[in-house]
């Protein structure tokens, strides 16, 4: 498996990222502070339109949102005092996520052919839900 994901970090092309970490009560910030993927679309009921997704780090904030229906792919991997945000895995792990396996994912990926829910192979990444929107 770790031959696996060294393969496919050096074979594509690295996308977008965030990362964050506080140690020593110092802030360490990496990668894009701002970035947006897709279309959104103005509404009339407050909520955008449009299949799109992205973050927004103000200085103090990191803010992650998407579409209603999730799908623009976006996955966020937070651990401890640490946060990344990328519409890829391989560049959240190629810039120091921790890539432990989730065996519970892993199996029912191996008996289903998919993951349930906000689920992907590794314990401490997961794809943004569909509608979300957090700080």
């Amino acid at each position: 498996m770790k031959q696996t994901l060294n393969y496919l970090m050096h074979r594509s092309v690295p996308a977008p990222f965030f990362f964050g970490s506080r140690s020593q009560g110092k802030l360490k910030i990496r990668g894009h502070i701002r970035r947006f993927f897709g279309h959104e679309l103005p509404s009339k009921h407050g909520r955008a339109e449009g299949i799109f997704a992205g973050w927004v780090w103000d200085g103090e904030i990191l803010r992650v949102r998407n579409d209603r229906y999730g799908l623009f792919p976006l996955f966020y991997y937070a651990k401890g005092s640490e946060i990344g945000v990328s519409p890829s895995i391989s560049t959240l792990i190629a810039e120091g996520a921790d890539a432990e396996l989730n065996d519970g994912s892993v199996a029912v990926f191996l008996r289903l052919g998919q993951f349930l829910g906000n689920d992907t192979p590794f314990r401490h990444i997961h794809c943004l839900p569909p509608n979300a929107s957090f700080a």
